[in-house]
């Protein structure tokens, strides 16, 4: 009876260690929710931002990329984007460089 104890709960350890984490979904070039203007020069505000949002929520990925693009002043979009799923398939990540015009701070 000890042994099946142990060994039920080993089984649960490793089934929960291994549902955590993010998987790769996939990478992109750029990701924007508004339009981009070709004409503007934007410089690279910020590398590797970050953002995690809860797929509950209406358009999770759009939420996330606002999340990660607003969390830089002046952020317009993102280049150099991966996209990530937790393994429950419960929350979306989102890490990418934060493109858009600097604002100046006086």
């Amino acid at each position: 009876m000890k042994t099946t104890m142990k060994t039920m709960a080993m089984l649960i350890a490793i089934g929960t260690l291994s549902s955590c984490g993010f998987k790769r979904y996939g990478d992109f070039t750029m990701l924007a929710n508004g339009n981009v203007d070709s004409k503007t020069e934007y410089q690279k505000l910020k590398v590797n931002a970050e953002a995690v949002v809860k797929t509950k929520k209406i358009d999770p990925l759009e939420e996330c990329v606002d999340q990660a693009v607003k969390s830089v002043e002046g952020g317009e979009f993102l280049k150099n984007v991966t996209v990530y799923v937790k393994k429950s398939g419960r929350k979306i990540k989102v890490t990418g460089d934060v493109y858009g015009i600097p604002v100046d701070k006086k």
